[in-house]
């Protein structure tokens, strides 16, 4: 009967066995995960290689300034997040982290709007004084209307090198349009722009929904609100003066207002929204009002298109000089005017229909008053509770002892404060404040613009 022959390894034996085998394990994943990284190097540096070589051999658009400094325009984004990144011929392409780790020359920039906006990302080289746009654009409209691009011309700037910046500017574009068309102008004075030359670019967001085809409801139209009564008789952009640059084209609205049945001038309006299209709430800020015909507002913010349809949310708000209604308006007498480093404590509220109003107090400078002075020193606190929808408070005078007028600024300092700064001389020992809590009206349109005009 023969055996079986089997082999057999002591306990010493088989852990030197055992040993060896996880020691060729580890030397196996060692040897992938270098080749890994090999890898992923030689790709990152490939990229790299691609991107600095497609950037030098793409046509750029460049534009040459009268002071020798270079613009190229380097790419537009869209949305409402916005990051652009300068710097060398390849620093710009390392991640940010590493690139902050070895204080490579490079800067990136960073913004995000409320709505859809489109960013156009310049590199500004050999400036004599980076940071400073000395030049606009203009966003060519499909109807050849040309507008200034932008909010309010201004540019968002990082420096990164002592002669050469990033530069973005922002502004609302028209996005049922697949390509935009963009000129570029030099700024020689205030008022002249020197046109360099133009690019077109692709709209990568080109909305899927076509662009409403209903036409707006004619003018005049009308609405009220209470007692007020608005009839907006004209809206449409318009140029100012006998030239026809960009710059200087607003967009005109013009009233009629009556109050009571009765025409009146004791409103202005405190803030106009339009409602594009697409959704986009677009806030602006009123440039002029004055009185042309019946009633007008002259703005540049929001920019209205002749060929789109808004929804024209307008809030009209009573003058300072015609609030005189006993239940709108609150005195407040005798208030001491504190030494530098001291306050005077407010111990007064007032009640206007639902809401209760506070006068925190009146800080100086280098005061630190038991209330939260947003930096503002030598001014009045105060707070409305609980929220003022649809309302505005308003400083309507500071009088010192003898009478004579104290000048100042307000703030609105969150949903629920106000801070009001004083122009005092020094010599005012008490003041007698007079504040206002007063409703607003509110109307809407739904209007489209007229075409350009030209106004003197």
């Amino acid at each position: 009967m023969s055996s079986c022959n089997r082999k057999t390894f002591s306990v010493e034996q088989y852990t030197a066995f055992a040993g060896d085998g996880r020691s060729a394990s580890i030397g196996l994943v060692r040897r992938k995960w270098t080749t890994l990284v090999v890898l992923v190097g030689a790709l990152f540096l490939g990229c790299v290689l691609f991107l600095v070589v497609r950037d030098s051999i793409r046509e750029p658009h460049r534009f040459v300034l009268s002071d020798g400094s270079v613009v190229t325009f380097q790419k537009a984004t869209f949305g409402t997040n916005h990051t652009a990144v300068a710097g060398g011929s390849w620093e710009r392409f390392v991640p940010g982290l590493v690139a902050r780790r070895f204080g490579l020359a490079r800067v990136e920039l960073s913004l995000s709007t409320t709505s859809p906006e489109v960013m156009l990302w310049f590199e500004k080289q050999k400036s004599t004084a980076p940071g400073s746009a000395n030049y606009t654009l203009s966003l060519v409209h499909p109807d050849g209307l040309e507008t200034l691009f932008g909010v309010d011309g201004y540019s968002y700037s990082g420096v990164w090198s002592p002669t050469n910046t990033l530069e973005g500017f922002r502004g609302r574009y028209p996005q049922w349009e697949k390509m935009l068309r963009f000129r570029f102008y030099e700024s020689t004075s205030s008022d002249d722009q020197a046109l360099l030359g133009e690019f077109t670019i692709q709209n990568p967001s080109v909305s899927p929904w076509p662009l409403p085809s209903d036409t707006a409801p004619l003018l005049p139209q009308v609405a009220s609100d209470s007692d007020l009564t608005v009839t907006l008789t004209s809206l449409g952009p318009i140029t100012i003066g006998v030239r026809t640059n960009f710059a200087t084209r607003w967009t005109r609205t013009s009233f009629l207002v009556t109050e009571a049945g009765e025409p009146n001038t004791n409103w202005f309006i405190a803030r106009v929204t339009a409602i594009d299209p697409m959704g986009n709430s677009l806030r602006g800020e009123i440039g002029n009002q004055g009185k042309l015909d019946d009633f007008e507002i002259i703005s540049r913010n929001p920019e209205l298109w002749p060929g789109e349809r808004y929804r024209l949310q307008y809030e009209f708000s009573r003058k300072t000089e015609a609030l005189t209604e006993t239940n709108e308006v609150w005195t407040i007498p005798n208030i001491a005017v504190p030494t530098n480093g001291s306050y005077t404590l407010g111990s007064t509220q007032w009640h206007s229909g639902p809401f209760t109003v506070r006068f925190h107090g009146l800080n100086s400078a280098s005061g630190q008053p038991p209330w939260q002075t947003f930096g503002l020193d030598r001014a009045l606190n105060f707070s409305v509770s609980p929220a003022r929808e649809g309302h505005r408070f308003t400083l309507l005078s500071v009088k010192d002892e003898r009478g004579e007028s104290v000048g100042g600024t307000g703030w609105e300092l969150g949903s629920t404060n106000w801070g009001f700064q004083l122009r005092l001389k020094g010599s005012e020992q008490r003041l007698q404040v007079k504040v206002a809590l007063h409703r607003s009206r509110f109307v809407e349109f739904h209007a489209q613009p007229s075409a350009l005009k030209t106004v003197p």
